[in-house]
């Protein structure tokens, strides 16, 4: 399971992984990152057309490094907000953006803070039938500082996928 939610009256709770990483980036040394988040949503009318979202989250993890002098293991803990914000150009059309991690910060115990990328994703969806849609997105991450693995610091990502209903509680995505 990739995402847990519960929604209703314009409020939300969900649980969603993530990062369950584990690899060997040197021989002999082993990096393992897990990180949870927690979220509690918002969404209010604006007008007809256009509604406004926001996320609370708390993140939880750890992080450990094994290697010949041992094993560091580190908890993490931290926050972040998201903000949303969609347009429904027809019934069956939705055009939306999202702001995330725009404020957050992890405090690790053994490496100090840090701060999550922020992201910017912008999309459209078509709901072709009543259990049916199709979605596409353009997702721009800007980490604060270039990434040690490949130097970048902006990154952009696409994503397309369908959806499907059933009976409007259980939504399985696949993209």
């Amino acid at each position: 399971m990739i995402f847990l939610g519960f929604t209703g009256g314009g409020m939300g709770i969900a649980w969603q992984p993530m990062s369950n990483f584990k690899s060997s980036l040197m021989p002999g040394t082993t990096v393992e990152v897990k990180v949870n988040r927690l979220m509690m949503s918002f969404s209010n009318k604006v007008a007809p057309p256009v509604n406004f979202g926001m996320n609370i989250n708390y993140y939880s993890g750890y992080l450990g490094v094994t290697d010949a002098a041992g094993a560091k293991i580190s908890d993490g803990n931290g926050y972040g907000i998201d903000w949303a914000m969609t347009y429904r150009a027809h019934p069956n059309i939705t055009f939306a953006v999202n702001l995330l991690n725009s404020p957050a910060s992890v405090s690790w115990s053994s490496y100090g803070a840090d701060k999550p990328p922020v992201i910017v994703t912008t999309g459209a969806r078509v709901k072709l039938s009543g259990l049916l849609t199709v979605s596409v997105d353009e997702e721009n991450r800007k980490y604060r500082k270039a990434r040690d693995y490949d130097g970048k610091k902006n990154i952009k990502i696409y994503h397309a996928g369908i959806e499907q209903s059933l009976l409007n509680v259980i939504f399985l995505r696949g993209g």
